[in-house]
């Protein structure tokens, strides 16, 4: 499944801005949707009835165009005035969602994946994920423990349920 596919069964609406910014990648992640997701969107959009120069551009284009591509999102993302950082977010928790279903078992591989998770991210004010030892005081022993991973992971699932909420409207 595409991660778009993921996205909308998500609850989350996929605009061109959506787009853009997998096409680019979000935070530090690469490119998070190709060509021929990007030609599929454009397909669906014509089969949705628009038929503006762009979109038509982007069904027909070849999906290693990436230059025509990149150019097409953009002019789509910005007539539709594309809120960059919300798609974004998205983004953000789409990937949240795939690193929670994929933790290792052991707390101490679970608690460093999510901290790399958000180091992609900057380490963003919302964040539910408090990182050993980055302002805080919290000693190895008790960050690594049972009990801290599933506090942790109980905040990731509460924050991510908010956050899809906030974004599906």
């Amino acid at each position: 499944m595409s991660r778009l596919a993921a996205m909308r069964d998500a609850g989350l609406p996929i605009t061109w801005g959506t787009v853009l910014v997998g096409w680019n990648g979000p935070g530090k992640r690469g490119r998070l949707v190709d060509g021929a997701d990007v030609a599929a969107h454009a397909i669906d959009a014509m089969s949705a009835g628009d038929a503006s120069q762009e979109v038509v551009t982007l069904a027909g284009l070849e999906p290693d165009e990436s230059e025509a591509i990149a150019k097409n999102l953009d002019l789509l993302a910005r007539r539709e005035r594309s809120d960059l950082r919300r798609e974004e977010r998205k983004w953000r928790a789409l990937l949240l969602k795939e690193t929670l279903d994929a933790l290792p078992a052991k707390p101490l591989y679970a608690l460093l994946a999510l901290s790399s998770f958000w180091e992609t991210f900057g380490y963003p004010d919302d964040s539910p994920h408090a990182v050993q030892a980055r302002g805080n005081q919290i000693p190895p022993a008790e960050y690594y423990s049972e009990a801290n991973y599933e506090a942790a992971l109980a905040a990731h699932r509460t924050w991510l349920q908010r956050e899809l909420a906030a974004l599906a409207g």
